[in-house]
């Protein structure tokens, strides 16, 4: 019930607004300042290089429509960037990490109310004495023979929703840093001989920022309804007194791996999507 409590979306929302908090800081303190250098000395590189191609009788650079263009739409990079892209990136990460406690908790209310199902399923059939001997006896067979497999099953439970919101949070701090390094890596737009620093960033920023957040969030959809829909399964089964523990046990078992290699399988997945 404290992991429950604990994994309420608005806290993990305070979690992507205090990591951002320190993020706009990092921006202010150092990246900008970095940024600025870096953009001050291309843009010096420009005029020196433009007068010299004055002086020589070329085509000056500087009288270029492209290149005012190129220099412009890099400053407003620049000046916009924590405005507009930190803050696009902020949102994202808030709505994701609410909608993976959201899953989380509906994923919990869901398998209590299978849990309780299951057991007014059972008490139904148990109508007198000797069928309460013999659903005891059944009970207890069934708990020694499978009481390992199914202990082991919820360990690797436990374990995969704790990966599941580790992938969460390293999502969020990826996203950090990745905005954190975008005002140094934007400003080598301005020169056609470093753009492409530039265009590495956009698609790293693309991968991280835009992506990264919302397919783990489908991704950890997808893996809690593996599980709910396994532990249906096997709940309604063993409701049922169909199907042998074997089966459950080991589909049990296997479901937290299958999730948990489709948590795995979204950065691969997207990085090669997108090269």
């Amino acid at each position: 019930m404290f992991l429950l409590l604990q994994a309420s979306p608005s806290n993990f929302q305070r979690v992507v607004d205090e990591s951002f908090r320190l993020l706009g800081d990092f921006i202010r303190n150092d990246s900008l300042i970095a940024a600025e250098a870096i953009f001050a000395t291309i843009l010096t590189f420009h005029v020196l290089v433009g007068a010299a191609e004055l002086v020589s009788g070329k085509d000056c650079r500087l009288t270029a429509g492209t290149f005012w263009i190129r220099i412009l739409f890099t400053a407003l990079l620049i000046a916009s960037f924590q405005t507009i892209f930190v803050e696009f990136g902020r949102q994202i990460a808030r709505d994701c990490m609410a909608g993976i406690a959201d899953a989380y908790l509906d994923m919990w209310e869901n398998w209590w109310n299978a849990a309780n199902d299951e057991y007014q399923t059972v008490s139904n059939q148990v109508t007198g004495f000797l069928s309460l001997l013999k659903f005891i006896a059944s009970w207890l067979v069934e708990s020694i023979t499978s009481s390992i497999g199914l202990g082991i099953a919820q360990i690797l439970g436990v374990c995969l929703m704790l990966y599941m919101f580790v992938q969460g949070f390293i999502a969020t701090g990826s996203a950090c840093i990745v905005l954190a390094l975008g005002p140094i890596a934007l400003p080598f737009a301005a020169h056609e001989g470093t753009q492409d620093i530039a265009i590495g960033y956009a698609k790293t920023f693309l991968i991280y920022v835009v992506l990264y957040m919302p397919m783990l969030l489908f991704g950890f959809q997808i893996a809690l309804t593996i599980l709910l829909q396994v532990n249906l399964a096997t709940n309604g089964a063993t409701a049922a007194g169909g199907g042998g523990m074997v089966e459950k046990v080991v589909c049990t078992i296997a479901a937290p791996f299958a999730a948990a290699a489709f948590i795995w399988a979204v950065p691969n997945v997207i990085k090669g999507a997108i090269k």
